[in-house]
């Protein structure tokens, strides 16, 4: 796992030094038995137990269905540290067919989404969520301004 996050530091210092647009592919789940999310921004690591959040298709939410897996910092007072990952599907359509659509971070100085230049993978082992996700938020014109990586898993539905 470490060697993972060195590569993943790496990889985001990299990005971080460049004016042109990368795209930064999800990495594997390495956490197994755990409700947790773990993830880098700008090369910061973070980590957290996970929750997911399930939103049947509505009138709200445009007739999709809507799975929000999450982590927030919990030990602080203030809890702002807060990041969601918004998955998308058809209604009755299969797990199968859930696409990222959104990751949100949060934390006392910023409040950033990424929501055009996302990836993301989505299972189940052992009936819980599994996956990870990652990111590249620019400015208008483009230029990285921000990267997140990360994984979760065993989020229980």
């Amino acid at each position: 796992m470490s060697k993972l996050l060195l590569l993943i530091g790496a990889l985001l210092l990299a990005a971080g030094c460049s004016t042109e647009k990368k795209q930064v592919d999800p990495q594997p789940v390495a956490n197994v038995g755990k409700s947790i999310i773990s993830y880098q921004v700008n090369g910061q690591s973070r980590s957290h137990s996970a929750t997911a959040r399930y939103q049947p298709g509505s009138l709200v939410t445009n007739t999709f269905d809507v799975l929000s897996i999450e982590g927030r910092d919990t030990s602080s007072t203030s809890g702002r540290e807060h990041v969601q990952i918004d998955f998308l599907k058809g209604p009755g359509r299969p797990d199968s067919e859930y696409r990222i659509i959104s990751i949100r971070f949060t934390d006392s100085a910023n409040n950033l989404t990424w929501g055009l230049s996302v990836q993301g993978t989505l299972g189940t082992r052992s009936g819980k969520w599994t996956g990870a996700f990652a990111g590249t938020a620019t400015n208008q014109f483009g230029i990285p301004q921000a990267v997140i990586t990360g994984e979760f898993s065993d989020v229980p539905n």
